[in-house]
């Protein structure tokens, strides 16, 4: 038998679909961070805990401004624009990428910003991404 405990791959590759404008499925080639299930739940956990964090900073912020100061800061306030609110989402899950994958088939360097570009120019890419590796370390793998 080739199993063997505690001798997992440091990365691993799977294809992820993105569909183009014109209905065209294309592959992207990612290379993923390997994590057992329970470092892949730990992830989750710290990536809460970092969102929580940020909301109470936001609400203790608020909290110590002057009485009648309207600093704009609040922790229900929407974005300016949705421009800037497509912009703060897309960073983040952006962030998130570059914490489970390592890298692509692609001509373009693996980083935030192209990231970014690719969901700009591939609109549900990056969830795609984060979905395919979720698949992949938290489910039943099985070859048909």
């Amino acid at each position: 038998m080739a199993i063997k405990l505690g001798k997992n791959p440091k990365s691993f590759k799977k294809e992820v679909p993105v569909v183009t404008v014109d209905g065209v499925t294309d592959i992207v080639n990612v290379t993923y961070i390997y994590r057992t299930r329970l470092e892949f739940a730990q992830l989750l956990d710290e990536r809460i805990a970092d969102g929580e964090a940020a909301l109470k900073a936001a609400e203790a912020a608020k909290a110590s401004a002057p009485e009648g100061d309207d600093s704009g800061i609040t922790t229900t306030q929407p974005p300016v624009s949705i421009k800037e609110g497509y912009l703060k989402a897309t960073k983040e899950s952006a962030e998130t990428v570059l914490q489970v994958a390592s890298g692509w088939d692609l001509d373009d360097p693996f980083t935030v910003e192209n990231l970014q570009r690719l969901e700009d120019e591939f609109p549900g890419t990056l969830s795609d991404i984060q979905m395919v590796y979720q698949k992949a370390v938290m489910e039943h793998r099985r070859k048909n």
